[in-house]
């Protein structure tokens, strides 16, 4: 069967009732045809249930078309009806051979249709990058929009790379500022080290940081140890985060990460990479977690400083749902009032994404004063850096009265949303004194 009989075939079942293997062959890059075959299989045995309606009859007519295009005249009749699914079919039969007219094509789709043809210019751009990447990209810089533009220079970025690397380097030099450039090559992924070296020897820019992190990530699940060691030595202050790795790391080999911070002693590094293993060893077991970051604290005292707020991630937990499980959590540290601080922060932190007024009037109606306006004044921060237009809006919602005062009595070192006159709202809410900048 030729390969357009087969994308026919395929076509048939998509018009048929196979709207997912539309979905599985828009996202699918370079080999989304073939899958998108396989996809439609499964549904080749509605066709025939359709066979006397005029939809499968009118299919069936442009596919025989399709297969009858033989020039650049046949395409352009083509495209002049087709549809964004029937545009895929056209750009990955001729995108490497009439690239120029499918290029025409997408450039002459209103504004409003762009996103149901990026798919399009995905497909086409994969064709074209295989048949002539210098033209492709140059075609590709032509587009104005982000989702094209996107769209276009991703397989390219990856067919640069399939060429050789000093053709995927070149591009890739070409193309850093561009911030619609995006995407992780198949051949980083196979030498991350190799990729790593070669990003950050690119000048400054958003794919650097976005590629690092990315790559970072890949090295880790390969080699922890060297991923901490890129991240220690790297003089760029953005790839100073060992969460991701560390995370990766202790969930491969918990025992290795110990041993290696151990062997590091303390330092820099020490302190920046014990809270994030703590953090990811709580998520097996909080008091296993607990006791070795003690012991790393005896090792660096000032890993002291970030108890209280480490404490509060450790114990986290995934969701909140009613006032019972914020309080069986936090009445489980009833004997430490260390412990017990760190869960009421850790409870509010959680539920302000969920239900921040639930989280509100629990914080409200704690039994001691002291962990009252404490978890006040933490559920209240947390909402405002959440959201901080809801949170003003709730405090301008709040009646008269002892809860009201209360509340604005606690939030006068809080910081506020850009825009928001701080000193006007506490006055508004009925605070007279003279608020903190």
């Amino acid at each position: 069967m030729s390969d357009h009989s087969t994308l026919s075939a395929s076509i048939i079942a998509a018009f048929t009732g196979g709207a997912m293997g539309w979905f599985a062959f828009s996202s699918g890059g370079s080999g989304a045809p073939e899958e998108m075959q396989r996809s439609m299989s499964a549904n080749s045995r509605h066709v025939t249930g359709f066979e006397a309606s005029s939809e499968f009859e009118q299919q069936q007519m442009w596919l025989a078309r399709n297969d009858q295009i033989t020039s650049a005249d046949g395409l352009e009749e083509l495209l002049e009806t087709a549809t964004a699914q029937q545009a895929i079919v056209l750009a990955e039969r001729f995108g490497g051979t009439y690239p120029e007219i499918l290029l025409t094509f997408l450039e002459s789709r209103d504004r409003s249709q762009l996103d149901q043809f990026t798919a399009v210019a995905s497909v086409l751009f994969t064709a074209w990058g295989k048949a002539d990447l210098v033209r492709a990209e140059t075609a590709a810089e032509s587009f104005t929009t982000r989702s094209m533009k996107s769209a276009a220079l991703v397989p390219l970025l990856n067919q640069a790379f399939a060429t050789d690397w000093d053709t995927g380097a070149g591009f890739l030099r070409r193309q850093i500022h561009n911030w619609w450039l995006s995407g992780i090559p198949d051949a980083f992924r196979e030498d991350p080290v190799k990729a790593l070296d070669l990003i950050d020897s690119l000048p400054p820019s958003g794919y650097q940081d976005r590629a690092s992190k990315a790559m970072l990530q890949v090295l880790a699940e390969q080699d922890p140890a060297a991923a901490i060691e890129r991240i220690r030595t790297s003089l760029n202050p953005k790839f100073w985060d060992y969460g991701p790795v560390a995370k990766i790391w202790v969930e491969q080999d918990p025992a290795g990460v110990k041993a290696y911070i151990k062997a590091l002693g303390p330092g820099s590094a020490f302190l920046a990479m014990v809270p994030k293993v703590a953090e990811a060893l709580a998520s097996h077991g909080f008091d296993d977690a607990l006791e070795w970051f003690n012991e790393c604290t005896a090792v660096e005292p000032d890993l002291e400083n970030q108890r209280n707020y480490l404490l509060s991630k450790m114990l986290a937990p995934d969701s909140i749902q009613n006032d019972a499980a914020a309080d069986a959590l936090v009445n489980d540290f009833s004997d430490d009032p260390k412990l017990r601080s760190a869960a009421i922060s850790a409870v509010t932190r959680t539920w302000i994404e969920e239900d921040p007024v639930a989280a509100m009037h629990w914080a409200g109606n704690l039994e001691s004063e002291d962990e009252r306006g404490e978890a006040i004044v933490a559920t209240l921060g947390h909402w405002l850096e959440y959201d901080g237009g809801s949170a003003v809006d709730w405090l301008r919602s709040l009646p008269q009265g002892s809860a009201r005062k209360a509340v604005v009595a606690a939030i006068g070192n809080k910081q506020f949303p850009e825009g928001v006159d701080k000193a006007a709202l506490l006055i508004e809410l009925g605070d007279t004194q003279e608020a903190e900048p």
